[in-house]
């Protein structure tokens, strides 16, 4: 039944993703067990949150395999992780899901900073997130660290897999509980966008109403 204005209906289709599933999923990419936790930073309203992921993966997990150091320099450089060779299945999971090296630079941006407050990204979560954004080894636990962006991460749970690509667009429209235990994000995603247009083209109506 169509309605007066012949306003098209727009398929949505609606999702509530746990963090669970989202560390479920990333481990069933990668192929072995991760430590993830999670914490909710809200901003200007409960809708407007950011979600921080931690990862810690263990050191045989994602290092390529090396030969026996035969020299005391080669076994020292071993030990301290220098010019690491990560296994490349993990290269290629864990860089869509990484920040981007630039980030640092947005702490110089006053206007971008702002913008990251709205959605609980204060400067000091900005600044902790361009901190942990490389893989990171920690030889006491001999443990990689890193921090990931889990809304990435649902963007590729959610893709179409004969493609890899959304088959429409993709909104998360709130986030919900505070911990790694309560955690759940409502995503949206639109399959047809509705655009109407006139026959008067574009007009900006600022300068149509700024005539006396």
């Amino acid at each position: 039944m169509s309605n007066k204005a012949n306003i098209e209906r727009q398929k949505v289709d609606r999702y509530i993703i746990s963090s669970n599933q989202v560390t479920s999923y990333l481990q069933r990419q990668l192929g072995f067990p991760i430590i993830a936790d999670y914490t909710r930073w809200t901003g200007v309203t409960a809708n407007h949150s950011y979600v921080r992921m931690r990862v810690g993966m263990a050191n045989k997990d994602i290092v390529a395999s090396q030969a026996q150091p035969t020299s005391y320099v080669e076994r020292v450089l071993q030990e301290n992780v220098a010019d690491t060779e990560f296994k490349s299945n993990v290269k290629n999971v864990l860089t869509p899901f990484m920040y981007p090296e630039s980030l640092a630079g947005i702490l110089q941006d006053a206007d971008k900073v702002n913008d990251m407050y709205k959605y609980g990204i204060h400067y000091d979560h900005l600044e902790e997130i361009a901190k942990y954004t490389r893989l990171a080894y920690v030889q006491d636990q001999k443990m990689w660290r890193v921090y990931l962006r889990p809304e990435k991460i649902i963007t590729d749970m959610l893709s179409e897999e004969d493609t890899g690509k959304l088959n429409g667009t993709l909104a998360i429209t709130g986030v919900f509980g505070t911990d790694s235990n309560t955690i759940r994000w409502e995503v949206e995603i639109t399959r047809d966008n509705y655009s109407s247009n006139t026959e008067l083209g574009i007009v900006n109506l600022d300068k149509l109403f700024a005539y006396n």
